[in-house]
């Protein structure tokens, strides 16, 4: 079975809430992967910035006004605080959107559960008779 196959029966079998939930995970993941690139962009500069502070800073071409009355030591730290922001914010919501995924994987494996109990219970009591029950736990512990 494909990949697409597989998301598109578990799509059918998730209950409306845990689509909703879904979505808002592919959100989240999407805020964590532009949080990421703009970790990523801000070293650079912040690296060149220490490398050479004199040249870099001219470099940068135009400062806003609150940064153009600093001095450069001032301007390293104010840069170097923005940088530290940049890098906790994407700390933050890569690991909110790692506790969420691994929420939503349990709460949706717990739906899948209950949906497979409640379809053997509504079995007939001659199915029940005829299949050992150690059948549906392997059954189970495959999907």
């Amino acid at each position: 079975m494909t990949t697409k196959r597989s998301v598109y029966l578990l799509w059918k079998v998730l209950g409306r809430q845990r689509r909703i939930q879904f979505i808002g995970l592919l959100l989240l993941s999407l805020v964590s992967a532009i949080a990421e690139v703009a970790n990523l962009g801000a070293l650079f500069p912040v690296l060149k910035l220490l490398a050479n502070p004199q040249k870099s800073i001219e470099s940068l071409g135009f400062i806003p006004v609150p940064f153009s009355q600093l001095s450069q030591q001032q301007l390293l730290l104010s840069l170097g605080a923005c940088f530290l922001s940049v890098v906790v914010f994407s700390t933050i919501v890569r690991v909110l959107t790692i506790q969420i995924q691994l929420r939503l994987g349990a709460l949706i494996a717990a739906d899948l559960g209950d949906q497979v109990f409640t379809a053997v219970l509504n079995k007939p009591f001659n199915w029940h008779l005829e299949n050992n029950s150690s059948r549906v736990q392997i059954g189970r512990a495959h999907v």
